[in-house]
């Protein structure tokens, strides 16, 4: 019994055909599957979602909670064994073997989607896929890695939204992955949590690492357009994490006009001034 008339679109253009919109500006969504409705007030966005250092992120950015994360897909191939066919039943020559690095359910890395919003990224697929001959020799030239960072909407949807310093100060959701970073007047430094050469992976970053402190990537991404932060946005974010100590507050009228009071301390007239004088 759906009118057609106030039929909500997405984002993208998308009718939305059981969420409807009436002449109280109400939103009344249909649940697909027996069609009882339920009616919600528009709540606006909280004013810092309005805020002009925030309209890249996207909703999933702030509030997805976790996200399952598969880092490190090792395959062999054992040409010298057998393995079954489960088509014919029959056992076949050669034998495949998988295995995980490790697995996490946690917050994920951010980055930049192809939409240009800045959204959650996890392990696509790290291929190490490594070959053995028939005598059981490894085969250098037949074997390779491949690792992938994926951008996606992992569902995990909740109202409340990590503080601050959860982005702006943490080394895995800048995409540098799990570990100790300092924010120096030099630069960024960072020491990574997991040794992959010591886990005799061959490569000189930890699976979690999706990008270095000065922006160069280390993985590729699942989809064209998507990449981590460049050098210049890393530079940004932490910029902020000099300003949580005191002002650790959404509502802190410093993020509200953010860039006004940027400018105000580099032209040397705000409190925070006088008080790195002092120290």
């Amino acid at each position: 019994d759906f009118e057609p008339a106030g039929v909500v679109f997405s984002p993208k253009g998308s009718p939305l055909y059981n969420l409807r919109s009436d002449a109280n500006n109400k939103l009344v969504l249909y649940r697909k599957r027996d069609g009882k409705a339920f009616a919600f007030n528009r709540t606006g966005r909280p004013e810092i979602h309005r805020a002009g250092f925030h309209e890249r992120l996207s909703c999933q950015a702030c509030h997805s909670a976790w996200m399952p994360q598969c880092y490190g897909c090792h395959v062999a191939l054992l040409k010298g064994q057998e393995q079954k066919d489960w088509l014919t039943g029959r056992k076949s020559k050669g034998r495949w073997v998988e295995g995980r690095s490790y697995l996490r359910f946690e917050r994920a890395s951010l980055g930049i989607w192809p939409t240009g919003q800045i959204g959650p990224f996890a392990p696509g697929c790290q291929v190490f896929l490594d070959v053995f001959d028939e005598n059981d020799s490894h085969q250098p030239e037949a074997s390779f890695k491949s690792l992938v960072m994926a951008s996606f909407d992992p569902h995990t949807t909740t109202l409340s939204a990590p503080e601050c310093s959860a982005c702006h100060m943490d080394p895995k959701v800048l995409g540098l992955g799990d570990g100790t970073l300092r924010i120096t007047d030099k630069g960024l430094e960072f020491d990574p949590l997991y040794d992959s050469r010591a886990s005799g992976l061959g490569i000189g970053f930890p699976l979690d690492g999706f990008v270095t402190t000065d922006g160069r990537p280390l993985q590729h991404a699942s989809r064209q357009g998507a990449r981590p932060f460049n050098g210049e946005e890393l530079k940004r974010i932490t910029r902020v994490a000099r300003c949580l100590p005191c002002h650790d507050s959404y509502s802190d009228p410093v993020y509200l006009r953010y860039h006004e009071s940027l400018e105000r301390f580099r032209a040397g007239s705000t409190p925070c001034n006088k008080k790195r004088k002092k120290e």
